[in-house]
């Protein structure tokens, strides 16, 4: 059973001491500690010394009371993910409307139901505590990831610099015999430039699961308006390497590709990439043949998507290994093919695509060959759906919302009203008519909030908020009911379902957007804290393998 600590804040003594019994006394699966405060000050000052996993609070208090202590809470960045709730006895609508608005997470009104108190306690407790297991298996399978990288993939290049070199000094003597070296600077080089490669491929994989390659896409991204350039030239680099392996590397696209939003030093990286895969492997299937073998890059304008696809003729691949080509240090058939890649190509190639809003397609068959389509939504100067697009707003944070809506005059409405603001969020809207649609769009691109419905065809927002919080990938999504249930039993169900706030329609706009900046401002600051993490880990591995000249 954890061990958890709830800072009690009450300045009735009676109500203090019972509800401190209430806590540690009752089943709520947690072993329950409180520490007891008589008003936010004295509060602050046994936070200095015990960090709480929760705070329960009353509004008014003398010398501080539950609105200051609550600010005092939030401004500092090692508290601010402490879940707060608000017990008190202002229960009128105007003081319940101030309550939801501030950075509380609940807003609880006395008198209150006993076991309904607890459980939302310990929902609180359950979240905080997935939420950080979460994290710190994302922290653990990282280092695990890294650790790999450093014990298995750098040992090969290491050997080769290390062998080549003592060569080099056992025969430093004998140089006069005229013997060529050549060969053991070669050696050296090989090594040299593959362990850049390795330490260029492991920051840029710990860019992408921290979150720092997407804020660093939206500052670069400009409009790549030569597309048709940019893949000759890829191909063009690579005729003379394909051509002495007996490959012949050819480029099929018209002249006038669409362009594109991104980075260009992106899409060439997911090019050179697939590209250099697929000349590697056939080579490798081919090279006990004698006839030419054929690697084609071809690219088309499909809809309001360019598809560029990589066709080579190496040994293909059978259908479960489609499953997890994409994954990290995932190779197919590795030993057989001598292959002494590391495995993370593809894995950045696909997290890169994806930051451009885009996708990778593979087709392959055994004996065959393989084909992998990269698919980018076309440039059409629409800033909306391109983040970063427009420059005057550049710095505004990217926001991405799916609003889950069954009455297409609720979802529009919505969608206009979030499409007015101007505020320090930069919203990208999506929208579903039910539950289902909605589990389908978070699969294509996880959104940053949700805005659900409840009583919705197929799928009703209880069951679409269940199936989200169930996923690791997604329990953080912070999700928002807005319904026509308004009873103070539904709301509760509502919360006690795992609902980060629960809104009753008709709503008032200017609190919509409130609401809306509060969930986001939460969880673009656990995402940092997160971020911090992962870079501190970063710097630590970068630190470790950088040599001091």
């Amino acid at each position: 059973m954890a061990e958890i600590t709830i800072l009690l804040v009450e300045d009735n003594q009676a109500m203090l001491d019972g509800m401190k019994d209430l806590l540690e006394i009752s089943d709520t699966g947690y072993d329950i500690s409180v520490l007891p405060a008589s008003d936010g000050r004295q509060a602050l000052a046994l936070m200095t010394d015990h960090l709480p996993d929760l705070i329960v609070s009353d509004v008014m208090m003398p010398n501080m009371g539950g609105y200051e202590f609550l600010d005092q809470v939030r401004q500092k960045p090692e508290w601010r993910h402490i879940p707060f709730i608000f017990v008190t006895a202002k229960g009128e609508e105007e003081d319940k409307r101030q309550g939801k608005l501030s950075s509380a997470d609940l807003y609880i009104t006395k008198p209150f139901v006993v076991s309904q108190l607890l459980e939302l306690i310990r929902i609180q407790l359950d979240r905080t505590q997935a939420r950080q297991q979460t994290q710190q298996q994302l922290a653990d399978s990282l280092k695990k990831d890294l650790l790999q990288i450093l014990n298995h993939e750098f040992r090969t290049p290491l050997t080769y610099v290390t062998a080549y070199y003592e060569m080099l000094a056992d025969n430093a003597l004998q140089a006069e015999n005229g013997r060529d070296y050549s060969e053991y600077l070669r050696g050296i080089q090989a090594g040299n430039v593959r362990l850049s490669r390795l330490v260029e491929d492991f920051i840029m994989v710990m860019e992408l699961r921290s979150g720092e390659a997407q804020e660093k896409f939206h500052r670069q991204a400009r409009p790549i308006e030569d597309m048709t350039l940019l893949l000759n030239t890829i191909v063009n680099e690579r005729r003379e390497e394909a051509a002495s392996l007996n490959i012949q590397l050819d480029c099929d696209s018209p002249p006038n590709l669409p362009p594109i939003w991104g980075n260009r030093r992106d899409i060439q990286n997911i090019l050179e990439r697939i590209l250099d895969n697929a000349i590697k492997f056939t080579a490798a299937y081919k090279k006990r043949s004698k006839e030419t073998s054929q690697v084609t890059v071809s690219a088309t304008a499909v809809a309001n998507e360019l598809h560029i696809t990589i066709q080579d003729e190496g040994m293909g691949l059978p259908a479960y290994a489609l499953d997890n080509i994409f994954d990290l240090f995932v190779q197919h058939n590795r030993d057989s093919l001598e292959q002494q890649g590391a495995g993370i190509g593809l894995t950045v190639a696909r997290g890169l695509a994806e930051l451009h809003h885009g996708r990778i397609e593979v087709e392959s068959r055994e004996g065959y060959g393989s084909a992998f389509t990269v698919i980018l939504p076309v440039y059409t100067g629409d800033s909306a759906h391109f983040p970063g697009n427009d420059v005057t707003r550049r710095d505004r944070k990217q926001a991405n919302i799916l609003v889950v809506e069954d009455d297409p005059l609720q979802r529009v409405g919505l969608e206009d009203l979030l499409d007015t603001y101007d505020g320090r969020y930069q919203f990208h809207i999506r929208t579903s008519a039910n539950g289902l649609e909605g589990l389908e769009q978070i699969g294509q691109t996880v959104p940053d909030l949700i805005i659900s419905d409840i009583m919705m065809p197929q799928m009703d927002g209880y069951q679409f908020l269940q199936t989200v919080r169930e996923n690791p990938a997604w329990q953080h999504i912070p999700f928002i009911f807005l319904t026509a249930k308004g009873e103070k039993q539904d709301e509760f169900e509502g919360f006690r379902r795992g609902v980060d706030e629960y809104i009753v329609k008709p709503y008032d706009s200017d609190d919509m957007i409130r609401f809306v900046t509060k969930q986001l401002d939460k969880h673009f600051h656990a995402q940092m804290v997160q971020a911090q993490t992962f870079n501190e880990l970063k710097r630590s591995i970068i630190n470790l393998i950088t040599p001091e000249f």
